[in-house]
């Protein structure tokens, strides 16, 4: 063995040992530091032997050096003169500034006599050493490159110094410079079992002595070193008395002191029977016994210093087994337990090898004794790993011993055991517990080993040797919480087989179904009879292994299914999937939903489509998390908050980021849940005793989306106010129930679900929502439609709570700009907005839902006073919506629905009194007195039909693709009279009208085909004005008419002129109709302007009178409508000039002009007498 020199400053050199044999695997590296001496320039390289000459130290590293002699020589505090330097330095950190903080064991050797000079030599492994007095003879085998420490006082030792020390065979110890282990110590020895196991005891003081254990830990403030422990003993205890010396092969290296690898006491070939100990168990709870194995030939057990927590912040050390032990079952094979309940085993035989694999991660920080104890980490924070160190202990491997007999692993959740027939004979009727295979526990790395995994036997947790007694409640949960869901990952590993379902002598079920407690239905794939064709590739694709799984049917409603079904590639479930679910412990969270294509994902429930998973290539599908439960040690809440917990999260849910963002949904659905305690119907009251109950099990998905397609109508129509996909906060599965069918093998006959949807509308920014302007600059739209609330809460697939607010914002109202005013402000709906409230009635299994309400504020048309309108103000007394009949889309039109709905407005139309600046007393429009005085609620007509169509379209997945579309529809208006409402000396109380109809066009009212004629206002034509000035131009009169060419609105009122007397038997009313219209000012078209029109009478007798209808028709050429002032009052005037009856053409009387005056009793306003005056001139 060489030392080559690989740095050289100041006198100080740096050698690096060459092994002999290049390829040679080292643990650790060797090197020689030469110190200055008085000869000249150091050589090149240096042999052992010439090393061992020279002034210097060998040093050996976990990590290879720097090439920085003198900075080397000053870590380890190294002063001149050094010609008598000599020793070695075992050295952990690879940065020289680090050796100050870190104990850097160092050997002195007296060049003279070869022995240990000053000190006691100390190498610390825990809190035991292993000490070389001063005087300790070094003696160099440069042929072997070891040598050898040998003197009486070498000797392990605790260092508190309690115990009785043990020592080396022959007091000697041999170190290696070479490989495979450059540093370690190696020595045989007999010892006292009971000794050695003091030595490593946690209180040397007590009375028993247990060695050989396994141990687990986890954080307590309460405990003095700041963690707990859970011990698992594996060896017997041992008497105080009477016991053989073991002999043992003994590695203990310095660089790796609580390295089972390096660090070890192998058993020497011997009989050890007495260390055979019963800490096994069947699933029966039989008895199994572990010995360990010390065979002259091949692998031997033993063993090792494992690291457990100090006092102080220290580490210490415990005897753990490392290597082969034998078992021993009852009848020679058996199910062996893996924790503490019989689903989860190993099928394993007398002879099988249980091999202790050492220095493996023993440590959970997620663990909580109870939830009370467990701390919430925010979302986002670096995950922990389920166990870690700094403390350590063994895993196990199985290997078969050769006996013919069925092998494997075996595993299915202890709250979700699946039953099913045959599973314990094939003629027995009931159903009993299956074994589900999930491994075969053959080999997959590349080196042919079988995985190593976490496994403790429960056998002697309650008789330890020192007293300790131990909370059987703790071992559980660590159990549950953190060994089963390790041991359960590790086995399936990043490839797993799909399970296979098996009856009692391992033979696979084929073609039946199981179920579990909570209802979720297997069916199994049958025993392949022939390959199946694989069309696309024309080969034959292997048919499905009998056993597999075919489908998970996870819910049902009369025809409806959710379930994951077989790949047609394979014809089995998803197998990482389906292995998974069978993991003892469960806590399943999944949303990579690309990987699970096979989904039946619908089901109605209470009238709402329910998805569990999001359709194919939405963008948002990771938002919808779904979730597996059969954990039963801790709440959802807790589970939600240790993704470490979580499996294969790399598979089910992606990159450390997107566990994250699932995390975070999820954490985000226990605020939401947890917030709404304050609202007046909680709908989360249940959930939050779920997701606080460790002992729910059960199916959940989060953000589930609801599919608006083929909705009942009156739910549907919501859909047209939600942004985005409707998705319910969570939906589940509650309970399924068991029948069986004419096979006698299970189904689902009926599901009981479970969800809540919470939805409330985007924040409040003042613009109307639901509309199809979304850009900030463009004006804001007239319309609006948003779904503000939809709360309803699901229990056993029926609404058990409903709450649903729809906005409709409205700012137009007959063709003018509205503000709302007196309506209930919320600071979750925009101005000009009213709300309606959703009743749920249950009518059979699907209930429907109404929306109507009363009083919801007053639309005023001129709130500042800045413009001319006709209307005052719109009070709201009722509003509702209604579903429309959807029109059938044509066959080639795309996947989806078209939905339209109406909303419709009810209350009192009001119009203003004085409307016309400069025009003082003419009250046309009559209607609106304030109720209350001042500000209060004003009077008006009786309105009704006010509506507005919505219409939107949803896609193939059921969400809006757009904002809807809003119309104004009053083709439904109807309006009934007021008396209350009729102003004093308005037109309607000074001439017997009476209100028959509001009229509307938006195109313009078509007077025409109402047979009506104009009817001159002149109070409105040629009103003085005053144009004002600006810019040194005085303000000029004017003059203004407030008339309008095209009115859009009318109130439509019948005047009776009296009856056909004796020109009829019937005595039918003469009744001519006086049509008050507005619409936009022909002059100035932000403002109102009046016109007015008059239909004549067109008399119909009746069946028994005689009908003039189409022979006797009333003409004039020109009306006027006045205001005039008598002595009794004002009075209304309606003035025809040169009124006729027309026969055939033939105007009566002929020759004749005749002026017709229409006027009440100005003295008795509101009453029904009409009088009229004619005046007639002679023509020639």
């Amino acid at each position: 063995m060489i030392f080559t020199q690989t740095a050289s400053e100041a006198g100080f050199a740096l050698y690096t040992a060459q092994p002999d044999h290049a390829d040679d695997p080292a643990s650790a590296h060797a090197a020689f530091l030469l110190l200055p001496a008085d000869s000249g320039s150091p050589p090149r390289a240096l042999s052992v032997t010439q090393a061992w000459q020279q002034a210097g130290l060998f040093l050996f590293s976990t990590q290879p050096l720097p090439p920085a002699p003198q900075r080397i020589a000053q870590a380890l505090k190294l002063t001149p003169p050094y010609g008598t330097t000599r020793g070695i330095a075992w050295i952990t950190s690879a940065s020289p500034e680090s050796w100050a903080s870190v104990s850097v064991p160092l050997l002195y050797v007296s060049p003279d006599s070869g022995q240990v000079a000053g000190a006691n030599g100390t190498l610390p492994f825990g809190n035991v050493e292993l000490v070389f007095p001063s005087g300790t003879q070094w003696t160099l085998q440069a042929d072997t490159a070891r040598a050898f420490l040998q003197g009486n006082g070498i000797a392990l030792l605790r260092g508190d110094g309690q115990g009785t020390p043990v020592q080396p065979d022959d007091y000697k110890v041999a170190l290696s410079f070479a490989p495979p282990s450059p540093g370690a110590l190696t020595f045989t020895a007999q010892w006292d079992p009971y000794n050695l196991f003091g030595l490593f005891a946690d209180d040397p003081q007590s009375a028993g002595r247990q060695g050989g254990e396994l141990r687990y830990f986890y954080p307590d403030a309460h405990a003095a070193s700041g963690f707990g422990q859970l011990r698992y003993p594996v060896l017997p205890a041992l008497p105080d008395s009477d016991w053989p010396l073991l002999a043992f092969d003994c590695e203990m290296d310095p660089l790796a002191p609580l390295d089972g690898a390096r660090t070890r006491f192998i058993f020497q070939p011997q009989a050890l029977d007495e260390l055979a100990s019963p800490v096994g168990l069947t699933v029966a709870g039989a008895p199994v016994t572990l010995a360990p194995s010390a065979p002259p030939n091949g692998a031997r057990a033993g063993l090792y210093p494992a690291a457990r927590p100090g006092p102080a912040n220290t580490t210490a050390a415990y005897l753990a087994p490392v290597g082969p032990f034998a078992l021993t079952v009852p009848g020679g094979e058996a199910k062996m337990l893996c924790g503490t309940i019989g689903t989860e085993y190993l099928r394993v035989a007398t002879g099988d090898i249980l091999e202790f694999v050492p220095s493996m991660p023993a440590c959970s920080a997620s663990f909580g004794a109870g939830s009370a104890v467990r701390a919430a980490r925010p979302a986002g924070a670096a995950a922990r790993v389920l166990l870690d160190g700094p403390f350590g202990t063994s895993w196990v491997r199985v290997r078969s011993g050769g006996a013919v007999a069925p092998r494997g692993y075996y595993a299915q959740p202890g709250a979700s055991v699946n039953f099913g027939r045959g599973a314990l004979d094939a003629q027995m009727r009931y159903p009993a517990a299956v074994s589900a295979r999930v491994s075969t526990l053959a080999p997959r790395d590349a080196d042919g080993e079988p995985t190593a995994f976490p496994l403790v036997p429960y056998g002697g947790v309650f008789a330890l040797a020192d007293g300790t007694v131990q909370d059987g409640a703790l071992l559980a949960d660590y159990e549950k919480q953190v060994i089963a869901c390790a041991r359960g990952g590790l086995i399936r590993g990043d490839a797993p087989a799909a399970p296979v379902f098996v009856g009692a002598q391992d033979a696979p079920l084929p073609g039946t179904r199981t179920s579990t407690p909570q209802g979720l239905l297997v069916q199994l794939n049958d025993a392949p009879s022939r390959a199946s064709p694989d069309h696309a590739a024309g080969a034959a694709a292997p048919a499905p292994a009998a056993g597999t799984w075919r489908s998970l049917v996870l819910a049902r409603n009369a025809e409806q299914f959710l379930s994951f079904d077989a790949a047609a590639a394979t014809g089995v479930v998803d197998a990482r999937l389906a292995s998974t679910l069978m993991r003892e412990q469960l806590f399943l969270v999944l949303n990579d939903w690309a990987r699970f294509p096979d989904i039946t994902r619908t089901m109605s429930v209470a009238g709402f489509n329910f998805e569990f998973a999001p359709p194919p290539g939405a963008a948002d599908a990771r938002r919808t998390v779904l979730v597996f439960k059969y954990a039963t040690t801790l709440s959802l809440a807790d589970l939600i908050h240790t993704p470490e917990s979580w499996p294969d999260v790399d598979y089910f849910i992606g990159a450390p980021p997107d566990v994250a963002d699932a995390q975070a949904t999820l954490i985000d659905a226990l605020k939401i849940a947890d917030d709404a305690r304050k609202d007046r119907d909680d709908p989360f009251a249940d959930f939050r005793v779920l997701m606080a109950d460790p002992a729910w099990t059960g199916m959940l998905a989060f953000n589930a989306p609801i599919n608006g397609n083929g909705m009942p109508n009156d739910l549907q129509i919501l859909f047209a106010g939600i942004d985005g996909q409707l998705v319910a906060h969570h939906f589940g599965v509650q309970a399924n129930r068991i029948s069986h069918d004419a096979g006698d093998q299970p189904q689902i006959s009926e599901s009981s679900m479970v969800g809540v949807i919470y939805y409330h509308a985007p924040a409040n920014d003042a613009r109307p929502r639901g509309h199809a302007s979304t850009h900030a600059g463009d004006p804001a739209p007239d319309y609006g439609f948003a779904v503000e609330e939809l709360a309803v809460t699901i229990s056993k697939s029926v609404v058990t709570q409903f709450r649903c607010r729809v906005a409709m914002t409205i700012r137009k109202l007959f063709g003018r700009e509205v503000t709302l005013v007196g309506a209930s402000a919320a600071d979750d709906v925009p101005p000009d907005t009213v709300v309606v409230a959703g009743h749920y009635q249950r009518r059979g299994e699907v209930g429907t839902v109404t929306f109507d309400g009363s009083q919801h504020g007053t639309f005023l048309f001129n709130p500042d006073g800045s413009r001319i309108r006709v209307i005052e103000s719109f009070g709201v007394t009722g509003a509702s919506l209604v579903p429309l009949a959807a029109d059938e889309a044509p066959a080639e039109a795309a996947p989806g629905s078209t939905i339209g709905s109406r909303f419709a407005l009810s209350g009192a139309l009001a119009f203003a009194a004085n409307p016309f600046p400069g025009v003082r007393g003419l009250d046309l429009f009559s209607y609106g007195v304030e109720r209350d005085g001042p500000g209060g609620a004003t009077a008006g007509i009786a309105l009704g039909g006010l509506s507005f169509r919505i219409t939107c379209h949803l896609d193939a997945f059921g969400k809006r693709i757009a904002p809807p579309v809003i119309e104004p529809d009053f083709s439904g208006l109807l309006a009934a009279d007021n008396r209350a409402a009729q102003r004093e000396s308005a037109l309607v109380r000074m001439l017997p009208l009476k209100l028959h109809a509001i009229l509307h066009d938006e195109r313009g009212i078509d007077v025409k085909s109402l047979g009506a004629l104009p009817v001159q206002v002149p109070a409105l034509a040629g009103v003085a004005v005053t144009v004002p000035g600006g810019g040194g131009v005085e303000p000029m009169p004017s003059q203004t008419a407030y008339v309008t060419s095209k009115p859009q609105y009318a109130l439509q009122f019948a005047l009776p002129l009296g009856s056909l007397g004796a020109l009829a038997d019937a005595h039918a009313s003469l009744d001519a109709s006086l049509i008050v219209a507005w619409g936009a000012s022909t002059f100035t078209p932000d403002d109102d302007g009046v016109a007015l029109f008059v239909q004549m009478p067109q008399v119909t007798a009746g069946a028994f009178g005689f009908s003039l209808q189409g022979l006797l028709k009333t003409t004039f050429t020109q009306a006027n409508l006045g205001l005039v002032q008598a002595n009794a009052g004002p009075a209304y005037v309606l003035l025809f000039n040169n009124v006729a009856l027309s026969v055939f053409g033939i105007t009566l009387p002929p020759k004749v002009l005749t002026d017709f005056i229409l006027f009440a009793d100005a003295s008795n306003p509101a009453g029904g007498n009409l009088g009229w005056s004619l005046a007639a001139t002679q023509t020639s």
